[in-house]
């Protein structure tokens, strides 16, 4: 029986074939990458390539960043290059258009890159916050009638944020009487307008259809002397002159949320949210409170009315008499004046003076409070005698703030706090031989509205 060998593999001949392969390999890609980077140009030139997509070979050399000079890197890093040098590279542009080449404008309702700006959901769901309005066809909110609803021929704005689905029952989201011959404003889904009329005559703004689901933010501002305005989600939609010929909306109805003025044709509104002033907005206003800005300390709670008679352009004080529409008491001898206080920052050109001249103090007054509410007090005032005692006080003298000395010479000093009236006066109380000078006094209650 014949034994068969097992070949031999020898380690030696493995080796070579391997080096030969990898030799022939090499020699075979080497020319072609050298020609990319310049080298072995006898062999393959880069005027071979040249007719790939039109690439010259300057612009290879250039890609190959070994012949790039720096104002080319620079181009290529975006940092020196022109609007023709990106319109090169760039073809992503949605209208085909590089963004270098673009006229940013900014304006309110564009972001600064122009792009659209729009108030979103998620804003507009934390305006409405709480407490909300639900309103499903079957009832409606009315608030009866007072004065701070009767605007008269006064200012005042509305803003309304809300989400329906159905307008096709009832269409009124809010109104002050609406019956055709009376004075009336109201917001009114149907027509999508905000509109008001004196009986006579009447402005009218177009806001559109919402019955998308979605909330939106509608709101209108009736500026007396200029025009009425009318906006969408913080954004101005529309105008009407016509307000100026508007007389008093007073009427004596209640107001009505999702109903008529006669609570007939009751609105389906799946959330409702109202805030009304009694002053016009301006446009940064609502584009603020509209995406979710809070309401600043002026408009909080307070009515906006100013109870206070000639406390800013004085009339009427001379010698021993008081201010138009002020009374003064105490044994002191009062010496009034108007002075110009126009070099005095925070003052004006008919500030008023109450001086005390010899001993006892002088209390001077006006009746405009009602005992028990909160009323925010503002005033500019300069005490020119820092040793007496000056206060300002909410029906008595108990109920009081001392004014600081600080400023005797100097700038007039701002004062505003919050009291609560235990009387019915606003009172200016000046001691021995003071002298007070005040400006611009207002006071409004807080809580009325």
């Amino acid at each position: 029986m014949a034994l068969m060998s097992k070949p031999t593999k020898d380690p030696k001949v493995t080796r070579w074939w391997w080096r030969t392969l990898r030799e022939w390999v090499y020699d075979l890609v080497d020319p072609l990458w050298g020609a990319f980077r310049g080298e072995n140009t006898d062999e393959i030139t880069l005027a071979n390539v040249t007719a790939i997509n039109g690439v010259s070979t300057a612009e290879l050399a250039v890609l190959d960043g070994l012949t790039a000079t720096t104002a080319e890197l620079n181009k290529l890093a975006g940092l020196t290059a022109d609007a023709t040098d990106l319109n090169k590279t760039d073809r992503t542009q949605v209208d085909g258009v590089a963004e270098a080449s673009k006229v940013v404008v900014l304006d309110a309702n564009k972001d600064i890159l122009g792009k659209r700006y729009d108030i979103n959901q998620s804003l507009l769901e934390a305006v409405a916050g709480q407490p909300l309005m639900h309103l499903d066809g079957n009832g409606y909110v009315s608030v009866p009638d007072n004065g701070h609803l009767d605007f008269g021929t006064g200012d005042f704005s509305v803003l309304v944020v809300m989400k329906t689905d159905d307008t096709t029952a009832g269409s009124r989201v809010l109104t002050k009487d609406q019956s055709t011959a009376n004075p009336a404003w109201q917001l009114d889904l149907a027509s999508g307008s905000f509109s008001l009329r004196d009986g006579s005559n009447s402005a009218s703004v177009g806001l559109g259809s919402f019955n998308d689901g979605r909330w939106h933010a509608l709101a209108a501002v009736a500026d007396r002397d200029d025009k009425l305005y009318g906006y969408v989600d913080g954004v101005e939609k529309a105008t009407d002159v016509g307000i100026t010929s508007v007389g008093s909306v007073n009427n004596s109805k209640p107001m009505v949320f999702g109903a008529r003025y006669n609570f007939t044709s009751k609105s389906i509104i799946s959330y409702l949210r109202a805030l009304i002033f009694n002053r016009a907005l301006s446009a940064d206003e609502i584009k603020a409170l509209s995406s979710g800005a809070p309401l600043v300390f002026a408009d909080v709670g307070a009515s906006q009315t100013d109870r206070v008679a000639n406390g800013d352009a004085w009339t009427g004080a001379s010698g021993s008499t008081p201010p138009n529409s002020w009374s003064d008491s105490g044994s002191g001898t009062a010496g009034y004046a108007i002075r110009d206080n126009t070099g005095v920052t925070n003052m004006d050109s008919d500030t008023l003076e109450l001086a005390v001249i010899g001993s006892g103090s002088k209390t001077l007054s006006q009746t405009m409070l009602q005992p028990g509410k909160r009323y925010r007090v503002s005033f500019v005032y300069r005490n020119l005698d820092g040793n007496s005692s000056t206060i300002v006080a909410l029906g008595t003298s108990a109920n009081s703030v001392t004014l600081q000395s600080a400023g005797i010479t100097g700038d007039g000093v701002l004062f505003e706090q919050e009291l609560v009236a235990d009387g019915p006066d606003l009172l200016f109380v000046v001691d021995i031989d003071g002298v007070l000078q005040i400006d611009k006094v207002q006071v409004v209650q807080i809580g009325c509205v």
